[in-house]
């Protein structure tokens, strides 16, 4: 297996932040499953979010191979969470080169690592209702589901990994 490493985007990867969004987004679209849209992924839409530090993005082959991002509150989709008891994962996306190669795991254990080291007792995470093998990832890797949540015309389930001592091995 590659070694996967996981580094912070900076301003000057806003591109291959959206690059790996919109491959992502046009495969989900190709499934018949749209997520996003192009504008919500183009560089001038995200790039205000990488430089202020909220993408990070898993290397693999020294290859940028996936990214997600990491933010400390979510007032949307967990209008009622206390601030500081969690971090929370948005726009969870791998390259299609690389899937199934280990980035998504690297990515969710990177991620339940640096939420617990920062205190929170809580990752937590949304999910379409309707997209089960990703929702099955999530349940795979430790996650529970907590509930469901409209949110526009969609419906989510909400999804957390209790941050303690324990955490998932895989």
């Amino acid at each position: 297996m590659t070694a996967i490493q996981i580094k912070q985007a900076e301003a000057n990867d806003t591109a291959t932040v959206s690059s790996i969004l919109q491959e992502a987004a046009a495969w989900l679209t190709d499934l018949g499953n749209p997520l996003w849209t192009a504008r919500q992924l183009n560089t001038d839409s995200i790039q205000g979010e990488v430089a202020a530090g909220l993408y990070w993005i898993a290397h693999a082959d020294n290859e940028a191979a996936g990214c997600v991002r990491y933010q400390l509150e979510d007032p949307i989709f967990w209008p009622d969470a206390l601030l500081g008891e969690a971090a929370y994962l948005h726009k969870f996306a791998v390259r299609r080169a690389y899937a199934g190669g280990g980035v998504s795991t690297a990515l969710l254990d990177w991620a339940k690592a640096h939420a617990h080291d920062r205190g929170h007792d809580y990752l937590r995470l949304d999910c379409d209702i309707n997209r089960e093998k990703l929702r099955a990832l999530y349940e795979h890797h430790g996650f529970t589901a907590t509930g469901e949540r409209e949110v526009g015309t969609i419906t989510v389930v909400l999804y957390e990994f209790e941050l303690g001592s324990t955490q998932d091995s895989e």
